[in-house]
């Protein structure tokens, strides 16, 4: 008697490796607050402890909310349509701002421990959030003349 195998193959998808580099997740799910130091460079502060972002985190690819990087001492926010969320310049529109909450992921990479961002929202309630962009409203005007001579020397 003749057998039928009507059964559909899976199709297999290809994954878009996001790190090049081996990386690992130490920790899932972690949240954090956004600085901005006086060099004008990010960080997210964790429970009193200081990481810096993996590259992917500044990726303004498919994010409704940009903030544009050292416009004024507030946060410049600009929400995009559905037809407008292609990739941004880095330099001078981020995912985030000072302030900002975001969660996400401890990765290791090359021996080197790095928050990789996942989700950013707001909160106006929240203490550290608050003097965060304290920090950075009191100190904006050494922040951005440093990030305008690391943009223009590349120092």
């Amino acid at each position: 008697m003749p057998y039928f195998d009507f059964s559909l193959q899976k199709k297999a998808t290809k994954k878009r490796n996001k790190n090049s580099l081996s990386s690992q997740i130490i920790e899932k799910d972690v949240a954090g607050v956004v600085w901005v130091n006086r060099d004008a460079t990010y960080y997210v502060k964790v429970l009193g402890k200081v990481y810096q972002f993996t590259n992917e985190s500044f990726s303004c690819k498919d994010r409704q909310f940009v903030f544009h990087t050292f416009k004024d001492k507030n946060r410049y926010c600009v929400v995009r349509g559905v037809e407008d969320k292609g990739e941004l310049d880095t330099r001078y529109w981020r995912p985030f701002a000072a302030g900002c909450i975001v969660s996400g992921n401890f990765i290791l990479i090359d021996n080197r421990e790095l928050f990789d961002v996942k989700k950013i929202f707001i909160d106006l309630t929240d203490a550290e959030s608050h003097e965060a962009l304290e920090y950075y409203r009191r100190n904006y005007d050494e922040i951005k003349a440093n990030f305008l001579n690391f943009i223009n020397n590349g120092t």
